[in-house]
C-alpha cells in the first residue's frame, strides 16, 4: 500500500490507538484485553522489539497494512513520550477489527516507548473504520480505513502522503519538491538541524484560495536525540476558492533581525478549479536552481580596476552562461586578479560542469554602500527566455566601502534549455527603512538635487537624512509617513505634479517608499527686441558711465527708472521705453543691456536665453573687431521680456556666442581656440562650453566648429567658403625623407600632371604596392575632364593613427586623426587623394586642418 502521515506538530507520537467505526458509542480500555488473548505473531514486518518498531517507523511511517496473506491486517507504531507520566488509550467495538497483537516497547535510557499494534478484520465487520489515537483522553490522530472482505484499504490522504523518510526519499523522486494531486499542494523540506539555514514561507497572499493544511515531519528517527542531522518536511495546502495563487518558500539563513535573503526557491504556483477541488501547478519554474555570491570591496586588491574608475568600467551588468571552466577564467579575467579568480574556480572544477550549468551576473551597489546582501526571487522560463528573479536588499546603514558582486545560479543540466538568459533585478529595502525620492513624472527618473538641501526641502523631520535623491531615514517606529516636501526648494523649472504628487508603498516590515513625483514646468517663452540708436544722436546721455553700461533687471516701472535716470535724459527714456508701463510689468520681468556696435550695423543680435535657480544667461553674437570697424558706432538697447512665470529671483548674465577664449567678442581667436581645444591642446580651454554648443546638442565637437566658422562669416559678412561632398581615399605610402615638412598639398588637375608627380616622387615614398595603384587607377584623362584632384602628404610618429575627412572646401580639408593610447613605435607616411569637382576654385592659400580623437 501507500504510506500515510501523522501530523508533525504531535510527532506522529504522544499518542494510543483506537479503532472505530461512526456511531460507536462504547469505549473499552486496552488493559482489558489480556497478553493471553494476544494472537502469536506470524508476519515478520510486524515489530517485536524496539530496534524493530524504530525501524518500522522510519520504513513505513505510523501504518503498515500487509499484503497478500496478510492483507487483512493493520500494523500501527506510535511513539510515546513521556509514558511513564501520560496515558495512551485506544477504543474498541464490537463489529471492528479485533486486536490480533499489541506491545509496548521501551527505551529506558531515553524515557521513549513505541506503541506497536496490529488489528485484524474480520469477513463479517462494517466495511469502513477508523482509527484514533488518543493522548490523555485528547484524539491526537484519525486515520480512516475500508475493506473490501477481509481486505483493508486506507482510503484518507494518508494512504500517499508520507511520514518517515524512506517514503519522503521515493515520493520527492516521483513527484519532486513541488507538486499538486487532487485539491492539495506539497512542499518537500530539507535542511540541517541545528543551523541558522531553514525554509520559510514568504507571504501570504496565497490566502483567498488555498489554506495551510498540515505539516509532517518526515526526517529519520532515532533511539536517542542527536546533535545536527537534517530535517525532511513536508507543508500540505489545502484549496479553498477557485482562482490563481502563488506559494513560496525561501531557504537562507534567519537573521537576528531584518530581511533574510533566499539562496533557494519553491514555487507553487497555482490555478484552483472545479469548485476548489482541483489544483494544478505552473510548471515553468526551475526548483533545484541554488543562488550564490562572490563579494569583493572596492578597495580591496582582487578587482582589475581602481576604485576610482570603478563606475566608469563596471557599473552596467554583465552576464554570462558558463559551461565550463575555461569559460569562467575568461569570464572573469575582465574583473578579477589571478590570485581572486582561482579562489573563484576552486568549487567548480570540470565535474561539477558535467552536471550543472553556472550563470553569472555581475553587480555594482548604485548606492555606494547600502547594497550587500541578494537573493533568489524565482527562475522560470518565460516568453522563450530563462528568467531570472532576484532581489538586492537596500541597507538602512551606509556602509565604508561600496561591493562588486558576482551573483551566480547553479542549475542542472537537464534543467537547462540553451535559452537566453535573463537577470531581473527586484530592490527590497531593509527593515524600518524609509527611502524617500523625487522623481520626473514623465521620465520616472530620480531627478538630480544639489547635495545638502535636503533640510531645506523637508524641514528639521529629515534633519538626519541621509543620500541624495533617493534620501534614506531609519525609523523604529510607524511614523515618517508624514513628510512633506516644499517646493520652494526643488531645482529651477521644477514643481510638484498636480495629479498624484506623493505616493507612499509600504512593504509590510516598517519599510515604505515615500515618492514625491515633479513635473517640469512649461518653457518659459522669452520676447526679444534690440534698439539701435547712432552715438552721435544728441540728448541721449546724461552722464556716460566710465566702467560702462550695468545690465539692468527691472521688475516694475518704479525699478526701470531708477536705473535708467543714472545715465539717460529723460527724453530718451520716454522716446525708448514708453510701452515698459504698468501693464507690462504686471506680467513681464525686463532684462535689460547696452552695447556699442562698432564692426557694421545690425551685426549684434541674440542667441539662446538658458534658465537655472539662481541665474538667466542670455546669449548674445558680438563679432570683435578683427575685420576692422566701421565709421559709426551704435548703442544697441538689447531687451528681454520674460514672464514672471518664469523668474524666480534670477540674476542675469550676458554672454557673448561663439566666445570660446572669454574676451566677450565673438572672432578669429574663438575660432583658432576652439580648433585647439578639439586637437586637445593642453593650453586650450573653453570659457563656456555652451557659448559654443552651436548644434545645441549637449557636445562639444567639430561640427560645432564647422558651425562657428559659418556664424564668423555670416557675422562679419565675408565671403564663405564652398563647400562639397567628401570623397577620399587613404594609402600608406611609407617613405622617410630627411628635413621634410608636413602636411604638403599637391594640386593635381591631369593625368599627365599626376603621371609626373609619380614619376619625381616614386623612390621617395612607396608607390609601387598595390594598394596605391588600385587607387590612382581611376584618375584617368576622362576623370580629369570634370574633375581636381587634392594629394595631401602626411606623416605619423605611429602607424597605428588612422585619418578621417571630415570636411572639404575650396579652401581647406579638415582631417580627423584617430590616435590610441598606446601606438606601435613605427614612422608612417600616407598620400591622401581627395576629390574635387572640376569647377571647384581652389584657394592658393589652401590649408590643412586637424583635430585629435583619444581612443580609450
Amino acid at each position: 500500500m501507500k504510506l500515510k502521515k501523522l501530523t508533525a506538530a504531535f510527532t506522529a507520537a504522544t499518542a494510543a490507538v483506537i479503532p472505530f467505526y461512526s456511531g460507536n458509542s462504547s469505549l473499552l480500555s486496552l488493559s482489558n484485553v489480556s497478553a493471553e488473548e494476544q494472537a502469536s505473531v506470524s508476519p515478520d514486518w510486524i515489530p517485536t522489539s524496539f530496534e524493530e518498531a524504530l525501524e518500522f517507523r522510519n520504513t513505513y511511517g505510523a501504518t503498515h497494512i500487509g499484503s497478500a496473506n496478510d492483507s487483512d491486517i493493520v500494523c500501527l507504531v506510535f511513539q510515546e513520550k513521556a509514558p511513564d507520566t501520560k496515558k495512551y488509550e485506544i477504543v474498541n467495538t464490537d463489529a471492528l477489527p479485533t486486536t490480533y497483537y499489541h506491545k509496548v516497547f521501551k527505551d529506558e535510557e531515553t524515557n521513549t516507548a513505541y506503541d506497536v499494534y496490529a488489528f485484524k478484520k474480520a469477513v463479517t465487520g462494517v466495511p469502513d473504520f477508523d482509527i484514533k489515537l488518543l493522548c490523555d483522553k485528547e484524539v491526537q490522530q484519525v486515520y480512516h480505513f475500508t475493506s473490501s472482505g477481509t481486505q483493508i484499504i486506507e482510503n484518507d490522504i494518508y494512504s500517499w502522503l508520507p511520514d518517515c523518510i524512506t517514503e519522503y526519499e521515493a515520493y520527492i523522486k516521483e513527484n519532486g519538491r513541488v507538486s499538486a494531486r487532487d485539491d492539495l499542494v506539497v512542499f518537500g523540506l530539507e535542511y540541517a538541524a541545528g543551523t541558522r539555514y531553514k525554509w520559510t514561507e514568504a507571504d501570504k497572499s496565497y490566502t483567498s484560495n488555498l489554506k495551510h493544511y498540515d505539516t509532517v515531519d518526515c526526517s529519520f528517527e532515532t533511539a536517542e536525540l542527536l546533535d545536527g542531522g537534517s530535517i525532511h518536511r513536508l507543508e500540505v495546502y489545502k484549496a479553498v476558492k477557485d482562482g490563481n495563487a502563488k506559494i513560496t518558500y525561501n531557504f537562507g539563513i534567519i537573521p537576528d533581525e531584518g530581511e533574510s535573503p533566499a539562496e533557494q526557491t519553491l514555487i507553487a504556483d497555482c490555478t484552483v478549479t472545479d469548485n476548489a477541488q482541483k489544483v494544478t501547478l505552473d510548471e515553468s519554474y526551475i526548483q533545484d536552481a541554488i543562488f550564490k555570491k562572490a563579494s569583493y570591496s572596492l578597495y580591496g586588491t582582487d578587482l582589475t580596476v581602481s576604485s576610482y574608475d570603478i563606475y566608469d568600467k563596471f557599473a552596467e551588468s554583465k552576464s554570462a552562461v558558463i559551461n565550463s571552466q575555461d569559460e569562467l577564467k575568461k569570464f572573469l579575467s575582465t574583473y578579477l586578479k589571478e590570485a581572486a579568480i582561482k579562489n573563484f574556480i576552486s568549487v567548480y572544477d570540470e565535474s561539477f560542469f558535467k552536471d550543472n550549468v553556472l550563470m553569472l551576473n555581475t553587480y555594482l551597489d548604485p548606492y555606494r554602500g547600502r547594497v550587500f546582501k541578494h537573493g533568489l526571487k524565482g527562475v522560470q522560463y518565460k516568453d522563450g527566455k530563462l528568467v531570472i528573479g532576484y532581489t538586492s536588499i537596500v541597507s538602512a546603514n551606509l556602509m565604508r566601502t561600496s561591493y562588486f558582486d558576482i551573483l551566480q545560479l547553479i542549475v542542472p543540466r537537464s534543467e537547462y534549455k540553451k535559452s537566453e538568459v535573463v537577470w531581473q533585478n527586484e530592490e527590497k529595502l531593509e527593515y524600518d527603512l524609509k527611502r524617500i525620492s523625487i522623481i520626473d513624472e514623465d521620465t520616472g527618473e530620480y531627478i538630480e538635487i544639489p547635495y545638502g538641501t535636503a533640510l531645506d526641502l523637508f524641514g528639521n523631520d529629515m534633519k538626519y537624512i541621509e543620500g541624495s535623491n533617493p534620501y534614506f531615514k531609519e525609523v523604529l517606529t510607524d511614523d515618517g509617513h508624514d513628510i512633506e516636501l516644499n517646493e520652494k526648494y526643488l531645482p529651477y523649472g521644477y514643481e510638484l505634479s498636480k495629479t498624484s504628487p506623493k505616493e507612499i508603498k509600504e512593504y509590510g516590515n516598517n519599510n515604505a517608499d515615500i515618492v514625491f513625483r515633479v513635473k517640469k514646468k512649461g518653457p518659459v517663452y522669452v520676447k526679444f527686441a534690440i534698439d539701435r540708436v547712432s552715438t552721435l544722436t544728441s540728448n541721449i546721455f546724461k552722464n556716460v558711465p566710465q566702467q560702462g553700461f550695468k545690465p539692468v533687471v527691472a521688475e516694475s516701472e518704479e525699478e526701470l527708472d531708477k536705473a535708467l535716470s543714472a545715465c539717460f535724459t529723460d527724453e530718451f527714456k520716454k522716446k525708448y521705453f514708453y510701452e515698459y508701463d504698468y501693464e507690462f510689468f504686471k506680467k513681464n520681468v525686463l532684462i535689460l543691456n547696452f552695447m556699442v556696435e562698432s564692426t557694421s550695423p545690425r551685426t549684434i543680435g541674440f542667441g539662446d536665453v538658458e534658465f537655472s535657480k539662481d541665474t538667466i544667461s542670455v546669449y548674445y553674437t558680438m563679432p570683435s573687431t578683427d575685420f576692422g570697424v566701421c565709421n559709426t558706432d551704435y548703442l544697441c538697447i538689447m531687451q528681454v521680456a520674460v514672464p514672471k512665470s518664469g523668474y524666480e529671483g534670477q540674476k542675469a548674465e550676458w554672454k557673448c556666442m561663439g566666445d570660446a577664449n572669454g574676451d566677450g567678442e565673438f572672432g578669429i581667436a574663438d575660432l583658432v581656440n576652439m580648433q585647439k581645444w578639439l586637437a586637445s591642446s593642453p593650453d586650450a580651454k573653453l570659457s563656456d562650453l555652451k557659448a559654443v554648443d552651436y548644434c545645441n546638442d549637449g557636445e562639444i565637437d567639430i561640427f560645432d566648429l564647422v558651425a562657428m566658422r559659418k556664424k564668423l562669416i555670416e557675422v562679419h559678412q565675408l565671403d564663405a567658403p564652398v563647400t562639397y561632398g567628401i570623397e577620399a581615399q587613404y594609402v600608406r605610402t611609407d617613405g622617410y625623407i630627411s628635413g621634410a615638412k608636413y602636411p604638403q598639398t599637391k594640386l593635381i588637375t591631369s593625368a599627365e600632371e599626376l603621371k609626373s608627380y609619380i614619376e619625381a616622387n616614386k623612390d621617395k615614398y612607396n608607390m609601387k604596392s598595390e594598394e596605391f595603384n588600385d587607387a590612382v587607377e581611376k584618375y584617368s584623362s576622362k576623370w580629369f575632364d570634370s574633375n581636381k584632384l587634392m594629394i595631401v602628404v602626411l606623416e605619423e610618429g605611429s602607424g597605428s593613427v588612422r585619418h578621417g575627412v571630415t570636411e572639404v572646401t575650396n579652401k581647406s580639408v579638415t582631417i580627423n586623426r584617430t590616435v590610441p593610447q598606446v601606438g606601435t613605435a613605427d614612422m608612417a607616411e600616407w598620400h591622401i587623394f581627395i576629390e574635387y569637382p572640376g569647377t571647384a576654385n581652389i584657394s592658393d592659400k589652401f590649408s590643412v586642418k586637424f583635430y585629435n580623437t583619444l581612443l580609450d
